[in-house]
């Protein structure tokens, strides 16, 4: 039987791998070009997803690796880093937009993202609780 413990530091590690994959694979997220007013074309918002995806991939990979070498996950890092995530992509409180039309593949995009960043929050507070400190 597998250590909880070590599962949840092993967890991040896994998850910003997901996130990757998800984010140049099986989610990528729209790459198609908009055409501007005066003849340009310019990237679609949602893609500009990637670089912030891959921010958070890469904190949770050292938030894992800082696991692994101090036996101890650290918990508030990795519950900040969810949120983080999560609300990166809420596009009207400050996150990045979203292509309005349903059926653009951003939006699969995005449930990944969101997703693994609640799947990180539920790690960092599950890793907060302690048996042996129950009274």
């Amino acid at each position: 039987m597998i250590d909880m413990k070590k599962f949840l530091v092993i967890l991040p590690m896994a998850a910003a791998a997901i996130l990757i994959a998800a984010v140049y694979g099986w989610a990528a997220p729209c790459k198609g070009m908009l055409e501007t007013a005066d003849g340009r074309e310019i990237h679609m918002a949602c893609h500009y997803l990637k670089v912030p995806s891959l921010v958070m991939a890469f904190m949770w990979a050292a938030i894992s690796i800082e696991g692994l070498r101090a036996k101890k996950l650290p918990s508030l890092l990795l519950i900040v880093s969810g949120i983080l995530t999560v609300w990166m992509t809420v596009g009207g409180m400050g996150g990045l937009k979203i292509c309005a039309a349903p059926d653009m593949s951003c939006h699969a995009t995005v449930w990944w993202i969101r997703g693994l960043g609640i799947l990180a929050v539920s790690a960092g507070l599950i890793s907060l609780y302690d048996p042996e400190k129950q009274v």
